[in-house]
């Protein structure tokens, strides 16, 4: 499974997308190997785009982020 396929992820601009794929990158780097399995693309329902937030949400099967243009999440 990649992150095209994930619910949500065809309905985000370029942008978004590009802001979804680099922020998940480094999300899932941080991880040790214990928790990866809980980070697999495999794992997220569906992604959104937050207008008031201006992140795109990333909602995993056992919790969500934010997911910010500068990497981070939150």
């Amino acid at each position: 499974m990649k992150l095209g396929d994930v619910e949500g992820y065809d309905l985000l601009t370029p942008q978004q997308q590009t802001i979804l794929e680099r922020t998940y990158k480094l999300h899932s780097q941080a991880h040790g190997l214990d928790y990866k399995p809980l980070y697999a693309v495999e794992k997220i329902k569906r992604v959104q785009w937050d207008k008031q937030e201006k992140t795109v949400n990333v909602y995993y099967q056992h919790e969500w982020y934010h997911y910010t243009s500068d990497g981070c999440w939150y």
